[in-house]
Protein backbone atom coordinates (compact mmCIF):
# COMPACT_ATOMS: atom_id res chain seq x y z
CA UNK A 1 0.00 0.00 0.00
CA UNK A 2 1.56 3.33 -1.04
CA UNK A 3 1.89 6.09 1.52
CA UNK A 4 1.10 3.92 4.55
CA UNK A 5 3.25 4.18 7.67
CA UNK A 6 3.25 1.72 10.52
CA UNK A 7 4.38 2.48 14.01
CA UNK A 8 6.29 -0.68 15.00
CA UNK A 9 7.95 0.70 18.12
CA UNK A 10 7.59 -0.96 21.50
CA UNK A 11 7.72 2.40 23.31
CA UNK A 12 4.95 5.00 23.25
CA UNK A 13 5.09 6.58 26.74
CA UNK A 14 8.16 8.43 27.91
CA UNK A 15 9.57 10.88 30.45
CA UNK A 16 11.87 13.72 29.42
CA UNK A 17 14.42 15.63 31.50
CA UNK A 18 16.30 18.60 30.13
CA UNK A 19 18.26 21.74 30.85
CA UNK A 20 18.09 24.92 28.79
CA UNK A 21 19.51 28.40 28.75
CA UNK A 22 17.46 31.39 27.60
CA UNK A 23 18.91 34.72 26.54
CA UNK A 24 16.17 37.34 26.91
CA UNK A 25 16.00 40.37 24.63
CA UNK A 26 15.62 42.44 27.79
CA UNK A 27 17.59 45.24 29.46
CA UNK A 28 17.19 43.77 32.97
CA UNK A 29 17.76 39.99 32.63
CA UNK A 30 21.13 38.52 31.68
CA UNK A 31 20.04 34.89 31.30
CA UNK A 32 17.78 32.16 32.64
CA UNK A 33 18.85 28.56 33.34
CA UNK A 34 15.86 26.19 33.17
CA UNK A 35 15.52 22.63 34.49
CA UNK A 36 12.47 20.85 33.11
CA UNK A 37 10.76 17.49 33.58
CA UNK A 38 8.08 16.25 31.19
CA UNK A 39 6.53 13.40 33.20
CA UNK A 40 3.39 12.99 31.08
CA UNK A 41 3.85 12.61 27.33
CA UNK A 42 2.80 10.48 24.43
CA UNK A 43 4.53 10.01 21.09
CA UNK A 44 3.54 8.30 17.88
CA UNK A 45 5.41 8.02 14.59
CA UNK A 46 5.17 11.75 13.77
CA UNK A 47 3.73 13.58 16.80
CA UNK A 48 4.71 14.22 20.40
CA UNK A 49 2.55 15.86 23.08
CA UNK A 50 3.61 16.40 26.68
CA UNK A 51 2.91 18.26 29.91
CA UNK A 52 6.00 19.85 31.42
CA UNK A 53 6.94 21.40 34.73
CA UNK A 54 10.14 23.11 35.61
CA UNK A 55 12.04 25.73 37.46
CA UNK A 56 14.69 28.24 36.57
CA UNK A 57 17.33 30.46 38.11
CA UNK A 58 17.16 34.03 36.82
CA UNK A 59 20.33 36.10 36.52
CA UNK A 60 19.88 39.87 36.34
CA UNK A 61 22.29 42.20 34.56
CA UNK A 62 24.78 43.73 36.97
CA UNK A 63 23.74 47.23 38.01
CA UNK A 64 20.14 46.86 36.83
CA UNK A 65 17.27 47.87 39.14
CA UNK A 66 16.25 44.23 39.81
CA UNK A 67 19.88 43.28 40.54
CA UNK A 68 20.24 46.13 43.02
CA UNK A 69 16.85 45.56 44.74
CA UNK A 70 16.36 41.76 44.67
CA UNK A 71 18.15 38.44 45.05
CA UNK A 72 17.45 34.75 44.49
CA UNK A 73 15.12 35.25 41.50
CA UNK A 74 13.46 32.08 40.18
CA UNK A 75 10.61 30.84 38.00
CA UNK A 76 8.20 27.91 38.14
CA UNK A 77 6.77 26.79 34.80
CA UNK A 78 3.89 24.50 33.84
CA UNK A 79 2.70 23.95 30.29
CA UNK A 80 2.24 21.93 27.13
CA UNK A 81 4.83 20.98 24.55
CA UNK A 82 4.25 19.66 21.03
CA UNK A 83 6.60 18.30 18.35
CA UNK A 84 5.98 17.36 14.72
CA UNK A 85 8.70 15.00 13.48
CA UNK A 86 9.81 15.22 9.87
CA UNK A 87 10.70 11.52 9.47
CA UNK A 88 10.28 8.04 10.89
CA UNK A 89 11.15 7.05 14.45
CA UNK A 90 13.37 4.27 13.10
CA UNK A 91 16.01 6.65 11.72
CA UNK A 92 19.14 7.60 13.64
CA UNK A 93 18.27 11.32 13.66
CA UNK A 94 14.77 12.82 13.68
CA UNK A 95 14.45 16.56 13.08
CA UNK A 96 11.30 18.27 14.36
CA UNK A 97 9.44 21.55 14.65
CA UNK A 98 7.52 22.26 17.81
CA UNK A 99 5.87 24.69 20.16
CA UNK A 100 5.66 25.25 23.91
CA UNK A 101 2.93 27.15 25.73
CA UNK A 102 2.91 27.61 29.49
CA UNK A 103 2.16 29.40 32.74
CA UNK A 104 5.05 31.15 34.53
CA UNK A 105 5.34 32.10 38.18
CA UNK A 106 8.27 34.51 38.71
CA UNK A 107 9.52 35.12 42.26
CA UNK A 108 12.28 36.92 44.10
CA UNK A 109 13.45 38.02 47.54
CA UNK A 110 13.99 41.69 48.29
CA UNK A 111 17.52 42.57 49.41
CA UNK A 112 15.96 44.83 52.05
CA UNK A 113 12.42 44.03 53.21
CA UNK A 114 9.73 46.53 52.20
CA UNK A 115 7.18 47.87 54.69
CA UNK A 116 3.69 48.37 53.26
CA UNK A 117 0.47 48.85 55.25
CA UNK A 118 2.24 47.73 58.42
CA UNK A 119 3.44 44.49 56.77
CA UNK A 120 7.10 43.65 56.30
CA UNK A 121 7.45 42.11 52.81
CA UNK A 122 10.52 39.96 52.13
CA UNK A 123 9.54 38.42 48.77
CA UNK A 124 7.13 38.89 45.89
CA UNK A 125 5.72 37.07 42.86
CA UNK A 126 4.43 37.79 39.37
CA UNK A 127 2.42 35.43 37.21
CA UNK A 128 2.37 35.33 33.45
CA UNK A 129 2.72 33.16 30.41
CA UNK A 130 5.21 32.16 27.79
CA UNK A 131 5.31 30.54 24.39
CA UNK A 132 8.02 29.46 21.99
CA UNK A 133 8.52 27.98 18.54
CA UNK A 134 11.37 25.45 18.40
CA UNK A 135 13.44 23.40 15.97
CA UNK A 136 15.20 20.33 17.27
CA UNK A 137 16.83 17.00 16.59
CA UNK A 138 16.16 13.78 18.48
CA UNK A 139 18.25 10.62 18.20
CA UNK A 140 16.96 7.03 17.93
CA UNK A 141 13.36 7.64 18.95
CA UNK A 142 12.64 3.90 18.68
CA UNK A 143 15.05 3.06 21.53
CA UNK A 144 14.40 3.13 25.32
CA UNK A 145 16.91 5.97 25.77
CA UNK A 146 17.47 8.86 23.39
CA UNK A 147 18.81 12.39 23.51
CA UNK A 148 17.58 15.60 21.93
CA UNK A 149 18.65 19.17 21.39
CA UNK A 150 16.76 22.22 20.19
CA UNK A 151 16.84 25.95 19.64
CA UNK A 152 13.86 28.24 20.03
CA UNK A 153 12.46 31.73 19.82
CA UNK A 154 9.72 32.83 22.15
CA UNK A 155 8.24 35.40 24.43
CA UNK A 156 7.25 35.87 28.07
CA UNK A 157 4.76 38.30 29.57
CA UNK A 158 3.77 39.19 33.14
CA UNK A 159 0.69 40.62 34.82
CA UNK A 160 0.30 44.21 36.01
CA UNK A 161 0.25 43.45 39.76
CA UNK A 162 2.55 41.46 42.03
CA UNK A 163 1.24 39.02 44.63
CA UNK A 164 1.58 41.79 47.25
CA UNK A 165 -0.46 44.21 45.08
CA UNK A 166 2.46 46.35 43.94
CA UNK A 167 2.24 47.74 40.42
CA UNK A 168 4.57 45.83 38.11
CA UNK A 169 6.58 48.65 36.56
CA UNK A 170 9.90 46.76 36.42
CA UNK A 171 9.36 43.45 34.59
CA UNK A 172 8.07 43.97 31.09
CA UNK A 173 7.39 41.16 28.70
CA UNK A 174 10.36 40.10 26.61
CA UNK A 175 11.38 37.90 23.72
CA UNK A 176 14.09 35.27 24.09
CA UNK A 177 16.38 32.85 22.29
CA UNK A 178 16.88 29.45 23.95
CA UNK A 179 19.12 26.40 23.63
CA UNK A 180 17.99 23.08 25.17
CA UNK A 181 19.50 19.60 25.63
CA UNK A 182 17.81 16.61 27.20
CA UNK A 183 17.20 12.91 27.46
CA UNK A 184 14.08 10.76 26.88
CA UNK A 185 13.38 7.60 28.87
CA UNK A 186 10.85 5.44 27.04
CA UNK A 187 8.78 2.55 28.33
Amino acid sequence: MLGATYDERDHRWQILADVSYSIPFDKEIEGITHFTLTPVCLEDERNFLGVYLGGAAVEFKSGSLPDDATKDAWTFELGLTYRRYLNSSRTAISPYFGANLGYVLFGWNYRSPITSGGDRIKYDLLSGGEGAAVFGISTRRDKPLSVFGEVGLGGTFFGDQTAHDFKNDVFDGYGFFSVRAGVSFKF
